[in-house]
C-alpha cells in the first residue's frame, strides 16, 4: 500500500494525507473516527492502491511512480510510508505551502494527519524489516527458515510454543502509544 500517489507531490490537494478526510462536524470531534477515514482515504484515494496488483505485490516504487513487484526496481515502499508518517503530527497542523516540489519532502513541514502502521508479509527476501511506521515480518518459513509473528496483548504470557524452539525477538513500538512483541518459530525444511 502506498502512503500516496507517488506521480504528484506529497503536499498536492488531491492528496489523502494533506487535508482532513471529508466527515461530518460531529465525526471530527472524535480522533479514532478522523483517524479511520484517513485510512480509508488511503485506500480510496491513491490511484495505485485502488489495484489489487499493488496491495498484494509492491515492493518498489520506480522513479517514474510505477509499482514495482522486484526489490531494487526503486525505491522500497515501505522507506517512501515510513518519511511520509514523520511527517503526520495531527490533525490541527498546518499544511505547508509548495515553494519547491523537488525539495518536497526535505523540507520536514508537517502534514495533517496521525501515522499508521502497516504490518506485512510475502517479501522474504527482505526477511525481518522492523520499521517505525512498517513491520515486515516475513522470515521466509516457505522457504525451511522461520515464521515471525506480531504478538499484541499480555507480554506475560508466553506459552507460544511446546517444542521449545520459539525464540523472542524483541519488544517494540506499535502505533503511538502501543506495544507488541516478534517471536519467531523454527519452520519445518519444505
Amino acid at each position: 500500500m502506498l502512503p500516496y500517489d507517488p506521480t504528484r507531490s506529497v503536499r498536492d490537494k488531491k492528496q489523502p494525507l494533506s487535508h482532513l478526510p471529508t466527515i461530518s462536524r460531529a465525526s471530527a470531534q472524535d480522533v479514532e473516527v478522523v483517524r479511520n477515514a484517513q485510512e480509508l482515504a488511503i485506500l480510496n484515494q491513491v490511484p495505485q492502491n485502488r489495484k489489487p496488483f499493488t496491495l498484494l505485490n509492491v515492493r518498489d516504487v520506480t522513479r517514474k511512480g510505477k509499482v514495482s513487484r522486484k526489490s531494487g526496481d526503486g525505491r522500497p515502499w515501505a522507506e517512501m510510508w515510513n518519511e511520509v508518517q514523520k511527517l503526520c503530527k495531527g490533525f490541527e497542523s498546518e499544511l505547508a505551502e509548495e515553494e519547491d516540489e523537488s525539495e518536497d519532502l526535505k523540507r520536514k513541514k508537517y502534514l495533517p494527519c496521525y501515522p499508521t502502521t502497516v504490518v506485512y508479509g510475502h517479501a522474504a527476501k527482505r526477511g525481518l524489516d522492523i520499521k517505525r511506521w512498517t513491520k515486515g515480518i516475513d522470515t521466509g518459513c516457505v522457504y525451511g527458515r522461520r515464521l515471525t509473528a506480531l504478538v499484541f496483548g499480555d507480554p506475560k504470557h508466553k506459552d507460544i510454543d511446546d517444542a521449545g524452539d520459539s525464540e523472542e525477538l524483541e519488544e517494540l513500538r506499535f502505533g503511538d502509544s502501543g506495544k507488541a512483541r516478534l517471536v519467531s518459530v523454527k519452520c519445518r525444511a519444505p
